[in-house]
């Protein structure tokens, strides 16, 4: 054989080689990727059933209705605005508190009828806050089974990570405290590149250990998305400065949620009656007028 054929067979089986190793890369890629997916279908399937449970575990009414609440968002205006108490005055039960807090940015309050899908549809970063027993803890937990179910037949949906906040003891970093609730997915998913793909939901800050509250606070700031919820009166604006941050701040149960929450006796024991729902529509129609 020529020494032209003999590079040219070499060349060829170099090339051969080479396809093979491509093909053999891919193929492992694609296993790892089925193998990851499993895990998160795996982890998915298990949370949506624990939370479920949870949910259903729930000693509270507000659990079996839609939450009004009040949305503000940072905008960051140019100029700080004095508060248009006018404007404010007639849109329920606001906390003069958090309408200061907001109105600095340049962003009006906006009332909304479904808190779980506001927060949903603000897919960033998210305070709620809300009186004890307000229904934060029941939101949420809707919130991160809808998310997961998502996520069960999207494989780009984003995974919800629900944390309570109040079992962290600060023994270990914020991260690690994360891990033991990644399940199936394993400790190491948060140092992975998909961990991109988390949406963290923490519970109650206000129950944080004081000593490691600052600690809490840093490392939710520096996460991409986040949902966090707080009692209104231990909220310390400790998100300010960040943009595009929604706070919303979960509202009293009006009459017509009333009814909806309790059962028919209870709710004549209260006093209530169609008399009552009629004049709170009639109130309700003539603000939104």
């Amino acid at each position: 054989m020529s020494q032209r054929k003999q590079g040219e067979s070499l060349h060829a089986n170099k090339k051969n080689l080479q396809n093979s190793k491509i093909t053999i890369e891919v193929h492992s890629s694609e296993l790892k990727q089925e193998e990851l997916r499993q895990k998160e279908l795996n982890y998915l399937r298990g949370v949506i059933a624990l939370w479920s449970k949870q949910l259903n575990e729930k000693v509270n009414v507000k659990k079996n209705v839609q939450l009004s609440a009040i949305e503000y968002k940072n905008s960051f205006a140019d100029n700080e605005n004095e508060i248009p108490i006018d404007d404010v005055a007639d849109m329920g039960e606001l906390h003069i508190h958090a309408v200061k807090m907001h109105y600095q940015f340049g962003a009006a309050p906006k009332p909304t009828e479904n808190v779980c899908e506001c927060v949903q549809n603000n897919d960033g970063k998210v305070v709620l806050l809300g009186e004890p027993g307000s229904g934060k803890s029941v939101a949420l937990l809707k919130i991160a089974i809808e998310y997961a179910k998502r996520a069960l037949n999207d494989p780009n949906s984003l995974i919800p990570l629900l944390v309570p906040l109040g079992t962290y003891k600060g023994d270990r970093t914020v991260e690690d405290f994360l891990e033991a609730f990644l399940g199936a997915l394993g400790k190491d998913y948060l140092k992975r590149n998909c961990a991109k793909r988390i949406i963290k939901i923490f519970d109650a800050l206000n129950e944080t250990d004081n000593q490691k509250y600052q600690d809490v606070i840093a490392y939710i700031k520096k996460q991409n998305r986040f949902i966090v919820s707080c009692r209104i009166l231990d909220y310390e604006e400790s998100f300010s400065g960040i943009n595009n941050l929604a706070t919303i701040e979960i509202l009293p149960l009006d009459p017509i949620r009333i009814k909806e929450a309790v059962n028919t006796d209870l709710w004549k024991k209260l006093g209530g009656n169609e008399y009552v729902i009629s004049a709170w529509k009639k109130i309700t129609d003539k603000l939104k007028n």
